[in-house]
């Protein structure tokens, strides 16, 4: 007599869930850790220069080296609230999920401005956008995020 298929149960769903939406939050955090020390500490040097597309020259004028600066802070904040906040979810404090919402969404729409502004920087975008939207839709098949 064949057995009906199993189904897994609620908790160990939970749990994967769990581990989806805390990897893909922490891989976000780093990214963007990333792209504060790249746009706030190693602004002008010759790799990140080749990474962002500029010239030395360009990167470093007083004007674009100001407002990357300023963007790496923005990047060090998401990254730190998205870490943060997906660390205290992962050790059982929900209360904290949107705190994680909001930084996703961050990082998500700024993906989605850098594809509008420059289309062929996809991969750029999917690095950028990629970890915090599986982030989100883990929330979402998690039903912490509607």
């Amino acid at each position: 007599c064949p057995r009906p298929p199993s189904r897994e149960p609620s908790s160990i769903r939970v749990f994967h869930g769990m581990i989806t939406i805390v990897t893909s939050a922490i891989i976000a955090a780093l990214l963007h850790f990333m792209f504060f020390a790249m746009e706030s500490l190693m602004w002008g040097s010759k790799s990140v220069c080749r990474i962002f597309g500029v010239t030395p020259e360009i990167a470093t004028s007083r004007v674009v080296k100001s407002f990357a600066f300023n963007q790496g802070f923005y990047n060090l904040f998401l990254s730190l609230g998205a870490a943060w906040s997906a660390l205290q979810l992962g050790l059982g404090s929900p209360q904290y999920t949107n705190v994680l919402v909001f930084c996703c969404l961050s990082m998500v729409g700024a993906a989605l401005a850098l594809f509008v502004s420059s289309p062929k920087k996809i991969v750029a975008v999917l690095i950028q956008g990629g970890p915090p939207a599986v982030c989100l839709w883990g929330l979402h098949q998690s039903g912490l995020f509607f």
